[in-house]
């Protein structure tokens, strides 16, 4: 194995029980140093580790194998050291569900259903999306886990998604935000309309 890749599945291990959290990274080294990070400002997700580690445990790391940088090969192998771990009965920190052939996290599941969501009513993926349309995106969020509350969220992220949506007109066609476009004097403001429509005229 080529020692120059960085991407992988890695395990944090408890020393005193053995239980681990097993994932995976495109940067093992970063990402199981932000996990440390994370346990000594005591912000870590994952609020189960988090205890142990604040009681007293030893949490240690462990590169459990260098993979390509290719998402569903590390998607893959993380799977297959889950499955390992779950048939040896180790215990594990991240709690994974099996869908298909996969073990997913809760937030994974989430992640994926939300970017179904997304697709279906907008053609966008949710990344896509939420950096063009961030209102409209914290709405439609909203919407898929209330559906029963969806006209009263419409209603509430109305005049956000109305500015939004002005904003990225303004930006699109003069290069200035909405903002910026209404403190212009007025006569500032039709020319630059009369020069948008002679462009696209032409």
């Amino acid at each position: 194995m080529n020692k120059s890749i960085k991407s992988g599945v890695y395990a944090l291990i408890n020393t005193q029980t053995g239980k681990m959290y097993i994932g995976s990274s495109k940067n093992i080294k970063k990402r199981i140093g932000q996990h440390f990070t994370a346990l000594r400002s005591g912000r870590h997700c994952n609020k189960e580790l988090l205890k142990d580690f604040n009681n007293g445990d030893e949490i240690t790391y462990k590169v459990l194998a260098l993979v390509p940088d290719l998402h569903a090969e590390l998607f893959n192998r993380e799977t297959e050291y889950i499955r390992r771990a779950k048939k040896n009965h180790i215990s594990l920190y991240n709690e994974k569900y099996m869908v298909g052939d996969y073990y997913f996290s809760r937030s994974q599941i989430t992640s994926h259903m939300a970017d179904i969501y997304c697709k279906e009513k907008t053609g966008l993926s949710i990344n896509q999306f939420f950096n063009r349309f961030q209102a409209e995106y914290n709405m439609l969020y909203e919407i898929m886990e209330n559906p029963q509350d969806e006209q009263q969220i419409r209603e509430k992220y109305k005049d956000a998604i109305d500015y939004q949506n002005k904003n990225n007109y303004y930006r699109s066609a003069f290069g200035i935000s909405y903002d910026e476009y209404l403190k212009l004097p007025k006569d500032k403001q039709k020319e630059l309309f009369r020069k948008y429509r002679r462009k696209n005229a032409n």
